[in-house]
Parts: C-alpha cells; sequence; structure tokens
C-alpha cells in the first residue's frame, strides 16, 4: 500500500491517474467515436431515388420531423407556398437568392420548373435535398426541404425555407 491509506501501490515512474481522469479519457473517447461514426454516415448517405416530380408533384413527406413541404396537408410538415405574385422570372431570381443566402448549397437538377438543390450543414455535412416546383398558373413556388439521415433535424429546413422565403419578398 502507498503512504495513503487504502490507496493501492502504483509502481515507481508511473503517473497515478484518478477516477475523474479515468472517466473524462473515457468519454473523450467515445464522443471521438461517435463522431467519426456521424461523419462517416454524413458521407455515405446517398442521394434519394424518390426525389424529384410524381404526377407533377413534390414527393410526399416522411414519417419523421426533418421534413417541410408546401404538398402536404399534414400539419407537422406544411407550410405555405411562396407567392411570386408578379416577379419577373421567379425561378432566376430563387436560384440568385439561394446562392446569395444559402451557404453550401448546390443546385443539382434543373428541368423546366423544378430545382433540385443540396445543401450541407457546417460542422458534420450533413445534407439535406431542397426541391422547388414553379406554379405558374397559380404565381407560386412549391418546395420540399428534407433531411437525408437522422429523424429530426431541429427546425433547419423550416429555417432554410423561411429565409428563402423572406429573400424572395
Amino acid at each position: 500500500m502507498n503512504d495513503v491509506a487504502g490507496e493501492p501501490r502504483v509502481p515507481k515512474g508511473l503517473p497515478r491517474r484518478s477516477f475523474v481522469q479515468r472517466v473524462v479519457r473515457k468519454i473523450v473517447v467515445l464522443s471521438l467515436i461517435f463522431l467519426a461514426g456521424l461523419i462517416v454516415l454524413s458521407m455515405t448517405a446517398a442521394r434519394p431515388s424518390h426525389l424529384g416530380l410524381h404526377g407533377g408533384k413534390l414527393a410526399a413527406v416522411p414519417d419523421s420531423p426533418n421534413c417541410v413541404s408546401s404538398m402536404t396537408d399534414q400539419e407537422p410538415f406544411f407550410m405555405e407556398p411562396i407567392d411570386v405574385t408578379g416577379v419577373d422570372q421567379p425561378l432566376e431570381k430563387l436560384k440568385q437568392k439561394i446562392a446569395a443566402e444559402i451557404p453550401r448549397s448546390e443546385l443539382i437538377t434543373e428541368d423546366g420548373n423544378y430545382l433540385h438543390f443540396e445543401v450541407k450543414s457546417l460542422v458534420f455535412r450533413f445534407v439535406d435535398d431542397t426541391e422547388f416546383l414553379l406554379d405558374e398558373a397559380e404565381e407560386v413556388i412549391h418546395f420540399r426541404s428534407a433531411s437525408r439521415v437522422g429523424y429530426s433535424d431541429m427546425g433547419a429546413n423550416r429555417k432554410r425555407v423561411e429565409k428563402i422565403r423572406s429573400a424572395m419578398n
């Protein structure tokens, strides 16, 4: 035993680690493993096959609360479409506003009145798919914005669409 009663003898030259130090070290190691897993997950999430138009509409919303859409009747996911009444070339304006206002966004598909952007999160580079569909008759732009991975997005897609809506006005 050491000079301190009840403590096990530590061979000379080896540092004595307290319980707190061991716990902190384990927490750090587990956190790094968790973060590495998140990074791998974000890099391997493939582009969903259900994106695009289906019968002239955007895809349905998933069951998870990481999506918003103007083409659903499900209350937690629904948002009003973007009003573009009187806006000349609304999709061109939309592309310009997204380029200026939404960092880490990339236009993936442009097909007639349909646009698809991928938006990457700052830290883990998680990808969200944000789609737009211009309805010329109604003078609105419908949208669907959803996270590829995870269950909740903590309102990120809703905030993004609100930012785009504000920029369009």
